[in-house]
């Protein structure tokens, strides 16, 4: 009987070569055809890290292998499929095995089927996700080195713009500068002074809109629709200390939630910020900054959010719940004020039956 079998292909970013699919699925087609196989499909992710599981082929990859529409799948090498540890075992030995598919890693033409496959599969894993971390490693030394050079170590500031370094000590590798752009640095200007004369960052906000003055985001990556100045923006940027030239690196770390591409923002300890004074990209002098903040009052934490020390009544639990998942914070979007007693007897029967 002939086997069915699928292709799976992979590349990680936009700056490698696209020809690299057709590269793979060729190479998985030969042995296809020696052995008398049927390739009933191909699926290929083009531009997708191997660090997560979240493609858009791979998942149809297992819809359609647990609807048994194949009984291998060929892939050019098993870091295609994966480069995380834990995804390729459970992606191999949990995922693709429960349906009854094997899979077969065609450079080293080892099936996971084969008694040495797990020992095997599990070492080329685990060389896999070590290159990753390391990659990771060497790219957070090399971030750090530009911080403390005062260079930009990538991200976009409201009222900035990267130029790259005059006279590079090594001209094939350029660094990039942070250089004041002027006509959102009159913008950033004009907000400082407003708060300073306290004015309220909603009413800031609305300035900005009715004058139809671009904010920070418009059309860009997370706010591709909607469009505008927000209280929240203006508050973020008036926190700042950008603009007084204080630059602060490795604030935070970025985790990726097990499983898809999403990331999850995780504060590091003050004691592993960098900090790096630069001068000539002050935008406002401290003077300005501090009848700002003055005027802004304390910055708003979770515990005084709680207490209900902000302009609204703060929740019980405001703070302290968290999302099972992700491990967001969760808030209460709407309330119910009505008095118990008030409540009409249809509508709580209602109630109660929704509940139930």
């Amino acid at each position: 009987m002939s086997h069915r079998v699928a292709i799976y292909a992979r590349y990680s970013t936009d700056k490698q070569d696209a020809r690299s699919i057709d590269d793979q699925v060729r190479r998985c087609r030969v042995p296809a055809q020696e052995r008398g196989y049927e390739v009933v499909d191909e699926y290929a992710d083009g531009a997708v890290s191997g660090t997560h599981t979240d493609r858009e082929h791979l998942q149809r990859l297992l819809t359609d292998a647990n609807a048994r529409r194949f009984d291998i799948v060929l892939v050019d090498d098993l870091s295609r499929l994966s480069r995380d540890l834990g995804d390729v075992w459970n992606l191999v030995f949990t995922r693709l095995a429960f349906p009854g598919v094997a899979v077969v890693d065609v450079t080293t033409k080892i099936a996971s089927t084969d008694p040495s496959a797990r020992m095997v599969f599990g070492t080329m894993g685990l060389v896999s996700d070590t290159f990753v971390q390391m990659i990771r490693t060497e790219t957070h030394r090399g971030l750090e080195g530009r911080a403390l050079g005062g260079f930009a170590t990538g991200g976009k500031t409201y009222g900035y713009t990267n130029a790259l370094e005059p006279n590079p000590p090594e001209p094939l590798h350029h660094r990039k500068i942070r250089v004041i752009k002027e006509d959102e640095a009159a913008v950033v200007r004009r907000i400082f002074e407003l708060a300073a004369d306290g004015v309220p960052t909603k009413r800031i906000a609305a300035i900005l809109n009715q004058e139809g003055i671009s904010a920070p985001h418009d059309g860009g990556r997370g706010n591709k629709v909607s469009r505008g100045w927000g209280s929240t923006t203006v508050r973020y940027m008036l926190r700042n200390e950008n603009y007084v030239g204080r630059w602060v690196w490795n604030r935070n770390k970025f985790s990726r939630i097990p499983g898809t591409n999403s990331y999850k923002n995780i504060p590091r300890p003050e004691k592993e910020h960098v900090r790096k004074e630069i001068p000539e990209t002050r935008i406002i002098d401290q003077e300005l900054w501090d009848r700002a903040h003055r005027a802004l009052g304390p910055k708003r934490t979770a515990q005084n959010a709680t207490l209900g020390t902000g302009s609204k009544p703060g929740s019980l639990l405001a703070g302290l719940v968290k999302c099972g998942v992700c491990g967001g914070a969760i808030s209460v979007r709407a309330a119910c004020t009505r008095r118990a007693s008030r409540t009409p007897p249809s509508a709580a029967a209602s109630t109660r039956a929704v509940a139930r």
